[in-house]
């Protein structure tokens, strides 16, 4: 029978044994007081006292099994470095896109003030989408809506989670959402269509060994467009227009010949 734990002398110790029953990293916030809402049923475990040394809960010490003196709306949550508490929106894929994070059940944004690939490598760790190719700023990938949650990131590294990383604060920014910071991963599509009208059209753009190159006209036809357009989400092939017809690229020149 299910049932749940009392925030009775509930700390960071007792939710590091939770986080790391779970396999979920270890604590990044300890909810009492039916944070995440009231359970139902039976109220198990009351004062708690883990050492933090416990591989189970059910180790720790407390008044045992089915002995309290709490109501429902005293039910104990966390939150574990391991939950999924950052997104990228309006990219090509979940590896692309505007940075989004959740405090407090709430999603937001991360203002763009000193933000770099290393604070950008983070959000891709935490993610498992690689490393980081570009850390964008002024809302590359559109602006976001409601709570600006971080400014001033200024990460090492070595951080796990987004959130680990020195900020401002949650909440405390002087930014407005045009400076929304968004990121592309080494795990997104290495595609990109440039300078048309839209992200479904322009000049086929490739990224390879870190850098970005086109694609040469020669024997490029409707098919090989249609892969591009398939792998974008962006439909069929309308025409496959060579000669640089949006416009003549720089840098490397990546593939040739396609069939």
């Amino acid at each position: 029978m299910w049932g749940t734990v009392c925030d009775d002398f509930w700390d960071l110790s007792d939710s590091n044994v939770v986080c790391k029953q779970l396999g979920c990293g270890r604590t990044l916030l300890s909810n009492l007081s039916g944070h995440y809402g009231e359970g139902s049923g039976k109220i198990w475990l009351d004062d708690l006292n883990c050492s933090g040394n416990e591989s189970k809960l059910w180790e720790c010490p407390s008044r045992g099994w089915d002995q309290h003196n709490c109501h429902h709306y005293e039910d104990v949550g966390i939150l574990c470095s391991g939950s999924q508490q950052v997104k990228l929106a309006n990219g090509i894929d979940h590896c692309a896109g505007r940075v989004e994070i959740s405090y407090n059940s709430t999603w937001g944004t991360v203002c763009d003030d000193s933000w770099d690939r290393s604070d950008a490598s983070i959000v891709c760790k935490q993610l498992r989408c690689g490393h980081a190719i570009s850390a964008t700023v002024s809302a590359h990938y559109g602006q976001g809506s409601g709570q600006i949650w971080l400014d001033e990131l200024k990460c090492s590294g070595t951080e796990s989670t987004l959130s680990e990383c020195p900020s401002e604060g949650w909440g405390q920014h002087n930014c407005g959402h045009h400076e929304d910071a968004g990121v592309l991963c080494s795990g997104s599509k290495q595609i990109r269509l440039v300078n048309g009208a839209g992200r479904c059209s322009g000049r086929v753009e490739i990224y390879y060994n870190d850098t970005w190159g086109t694609v040469c006209d020669d024997s490029w036809d409707t098919s090989d467009a249609n892969v591009v357009c398939q792998e974008l989400g962006c439909g069929h092939a309308i025409n496959a227009p060579g000669s640089a017809h949006y416009g003549q690229g720089s840098g490397q020149i990546w593939l040739d010949d396609r069939k």
